[in-house]
């Protein structure tokens, strides 16, 4: 039983990466931060050890951080990376942030859990790739393939700034459509 469940993520998995190939005539306007408390609601549903910490620094106008897209895409990416920061930090508050600048909507996500090497870095996109240190947690190197794949559908870019035991900081930027 362990096993087909095993293998039925694996493909539930595989078919969302599938899914990144939409067409951008599939977009409806999304607002970042009613998608953000979304996930963060329905990540806290699953457990109550879960601690998302999120901070809306945004602009009076809702339309500054709403975002032409496809909203059960971009719900999946960015909970992926707030499930990761969740698992690599045995479950220590994870801190999130919403805010508009000159480059577009961007939102930050911070944990202090065990970190990626620098050599891992350019890696941790690659489908099935796992660091050294990632690999006593569950996982099967799917979930940052889906996101980067996502966030490029939507013409935004991903940096990450990591050290090792200390944490992990992943800033997503989508570009304004203004």
């Amino acid at each position: 039983i362990k096993e087909t469940e095993r293998l039925s993520y694996i493909i539930n998995s595989l078919m969302e990466l599938i899914q990144t190939n939409v067409e951008n005539s599939d977009f409806q306007n999304v607002r970042m931060d009613e998608l953000l408390w979304e996930i963060k609601d329905e990540l806290t549903d699953k457990t109550a050890e879960n601690r998302i910490d999120i901070k809306y620094n945004l602009p009076f106008e809702p339309s500054k951080y709403t975002l032409p897209g496809n909203r059960q895409l971009l719900f999946i990416g960015i909970s992926n990376i707030l499930k990761n920061a969740i698992k690599f930090s045995d479950n220590k508050e994870v801190h999130c942030e919403i805010f508009c600048d000159t480059k577009g909507i961007n939102i930050l996500i911070r944990d202090k859990g065990i970190g990626i090497e620098q050599k891992d870095i350019n890696k941790i996109f690659q489908p099935f790739f796992r660091s050294a240190n990632a690999l006593y947690y569950p996982g099967y190197g799917i979930g940052l393939s889906l996101t980067n794949n996502i966030v490029r559908l939507h013409n935004g870019i991903i940096e990450i700034k990591s050290r090792i035991n200390k944490g992990t900081e992943f800033h997503i930027i989508f570009p304004n459509y203004k």
